[in-house]
């Protein structure tokens, strides 16, 4: 099961959002703990698994990590709507797709609180919540 031997964490946001484009950058370190010599895994595709989100990773899948190395990917996240995206998820995850010479299979990583506070915080920056008025008074 690739998902077991895999370890992906979160490095932090790679600059601030992009209001016009309504986007923004996090890097993640992939890893793999497999300890059989000379293995390796196979990334082939990340996503962010909410529908108004698009995701492109720099390098792009299929990414090769070998066992003791691992790969720092940049993803860069368009909000295509903003309606429908997560509001305070406490657990916020990435759904990746992974193989090594057994299997294939796509996992969901939780990447922590820092990646759900800087989600949280971007979100807002991009997709404001309108603020309901009050009624008038006659």
């Amino acid at each position: 099961m690739p998902g077991l031997i895999t370890r992906i964490s979160y490095q932090g946001l790679a600059g601030p959002p992009d209001r016009k484009a309504r986007s923004f950058t996090f890097r993640i370190k992939i890893t793999t703990t497999d300890p059989a010599r000379g293995s390796h895994l196979l990334v082939s595709a990340i996503q962010q698994p909410y529908a108004a989100f698009t995701t492109f990773a720099t390098p792009a899948p299929p990414l090769d990590i070998r066992q003791g190395r691992g790969i720092v990917t940049a993803l860069r996240i368009t909000v295509g709507t903003c309606t429908g995206i997560p509001r305070g998820v406490s657990l916020p995850v990435l759904e990746v797709t992974l193989s090594n010479r057994r299997t294939e299979e796509r996992v969901s990583f939780g990447l922590g609180a820092t990646y759900a506070e800087d989600l949280e915080d971007v979100l807002t920056e991009l997709c404001p919540l309108s603020v309901p008025r009050s009624p008038q008074a006659p």
